[in-house]
């Protein structure tokens, strides 16, 4: 009997020592390596007056060089590379995930300031989107003829998720605000945004904050980090209502387009962070950026950036609001 309890010790010892030892942590450090971007707040906030534009000559005719079956080949080959990565399993999956939300992000368009204030009437959702194949809708997106906006580039993402790593997403919608997915990875989900990329960490404890710690502000310190865009820069289509009325308010010094851009943040800028959908208070405009000729039905250019153009998501506030409708403080 003694033999027998002696045995059964050392087995649930060695058990318990096991379970220690498998760590479903994503690991920070990985991504440190290889997809977060080396500044989380990528938005010059030490002079709003100063601006630097550039433009480039060449028409941007597609978001991403490549036909739809040669990206699916890229793609498998960066998930490739993360397998031979020496982190755990779910800190591989992560970075697999994050590496289609960085696709679908270069790859579609957004509508420059939204609709109110970058004067569009595109809708919201593009026709027929939830018919269309895989390889219809990066068409539709990649060369430019429409905005796609939070809830079509969600449920791309879904769709895509499923069809290369075979991973059920779930999609959160905040009425009038946002849409976004929610993925599970060894029984913890977490935001992965295609339409604003970013990851959130607690720099104290050293982790990736979950959703459910999000939505209940369970954490220590928590910064959100951009992520990088490995297939391209984020494309945001600049309205030709918005252009001409730039035209009408500011051409009578300069035509050019980056002067115009330029121009209408001097002097509107203010107002444009004073938004009733942004929580004060809050100062970011990306100051640099490029502007390229498109060929849109109702956009002649886009402003082309390393990270979404004008995105809130790095002030808590507006973060909270965005992703679980919570009001401002």
């Amino acid at each position: 009997m003694r033999i027998f309890l002696i045995i059964y010790v050392l087995l649930t010892s060695a058990l318990s020592f096991s379970c220690k030892k498998t760590n479903h942590n994503i690991e920070i450090k990985a991504l440190q390596n290889t997809i977060i971007a080396p500044n989380n707040q990528q938005i010059n906030t030490q002079n709003k007056e100063v601006f630097s534009c550039t433009f480039n000559q060449q028409c941007l005719n597609q978001n991403i060089q490549l036909s739809y079956d040669d990206a699916i080949i890229k793609l498998n080959a960066t998930f490739d590379s993360i397998a031979q990565l020496s982190f755990n399993r779910a800190t591989k999956t992560y970075l697999k995930c994050l590496t289609i939300a960085s696709f679908a992000s270069s790859l579609f368009s957004s509508q420059f300031l939204g609709s109110k204030f970058g004067l569009s009437n595109h809708k919201i959702s593009i026709a027929n989107w939830q018919n269309m194949s895989l390889a219809q809708r990066y068409q539709q997106g990649n060369d430019n003829t429409y905005p796609t906006w939070c809830g079509d580039r969600s449920a791309f993402y879904i769709k895509l998720l499923d069809s290369l790593l075979h991973i059920k997403a779930t999609e959160v919608s905040i009425p009038g605000i946002h849409t976004y997915p929610i993925i599970t990875i060894e029984n913890n989900q977490y935001i992965i945004d295609p339409y604003d990329l970013f990851v959130a960490i607690d720099t104290i404890k050293g982790e990736v904050v979950d959703y459910e710690s999000l939505k209940n502000k369970i954490y220590k310190s928590l910064v959100i980090y951009d992520v990088k865009h490995e297939f391209g820069k984020c494309v945001e289509l600049i309205s030709d209502s918005l252009y001409n009325n730039l035209l009408l308010k500011y051409g009578q010094t300069d035509t050019a387009i980056c002067a115009l851009i330029s121009t209408y943040f001097k002097t509107e800028g203010t107002a444009l962070l004073n938004q009733s959908t942004i929580c004060k208070p809050y100062t970011p405009i990306n100051n640099t950026f490029e502007i390229c000729a498109v060929n849109s039905p109702q956009s002649g250019y886009a402003i082309t950036s390393e990270f979404k153009f004008n995105s809130t998501k790095h002030h808590l506030p507006n973060f909270f609001r965005q992703y679980f409708g919570y009001k401002c403080n």
